[in-house]
């Protein structure tokens, strides 16, 4: 995905003008630790990728199960919603092309309406670099980050999966789980 320049300079001026705060307390993957309790996923914006994040949703949900312990919300873009008919245990919370400012990135309203409340993990499942995710992740205080691994998006994400393979996707979903102790 070519990235236009205006996009890439907003990103720039994003990191050099905001800081993110660190969370407080540090989140440990074992029994001693304090475990993942809210996960915030990003789903692929092209319709082949969603194919296949649809699975990995459907096993996340099946892991948690319905009265589970671990609250999870998706951002999706809004016109892909319908294409998820399927019943998960995870809150949509859509977004328009009018919540995408000029320079590529996400309003204040936007930002606002998906960093409600302060996620434990943050995941984006789209295997390219997207500025609009790198933007509210960055806003974000999750101590867990994960993306596929991408150059542009080592600033944004602490946890990056190495794409190697023609089926990375699912082995990447794979990682994700395990890293997020729900397999």
């Amino acid at each position: 995905m070519k990235i236009p320049l205006k996009t890439r300079l907003a990103l720039w001026w994003l990191r050099h003008r905001k800081k993110p705060v660190p969370h407080s307390s540090p989140l440990a993957l074992r029994h001693q630790g304090r475990q993942v309790s809210s996960l915030l996923l990003f789903l692929p914006t092209k319709m082949d990728d969603l194919r296949v994040a649809r699975i990995f949703l459907q096993s996340v949900s099946n892991a948690i199960g319905p009265q589970g312990t671990v609250t999870t919300y998706a951002v999706i873009k809004h016109s892909l919603l319908d294409t998820l008919n399927e019943t998960f245990h995870t809150q949509f919370i859509p977004y328009f092309q009018e919540d995408v400012n000029r320079w590529g990135l996400p309003t204040e309203d936007l930002v606002k309406r998906v960093l409600f409340r302060d996620f434990d993990a943050l995941v984006d499942l789209n295997p390219k670099f997207n500025p609009l995710v790198a933007a509210i992740t960055y806003q974000s205080q999750a101590p867990l980050r994960i993306c596929f691994h991408t150059p542009l998006g080592e600033p944004y994400f602490n946890v990056t999966i190495e794409k190697k393979g023609t089926d990375f996707l699912e082995a990447g979903y794979q990682n994700i789980q395990q890293l997020l102790g729900l397999s």
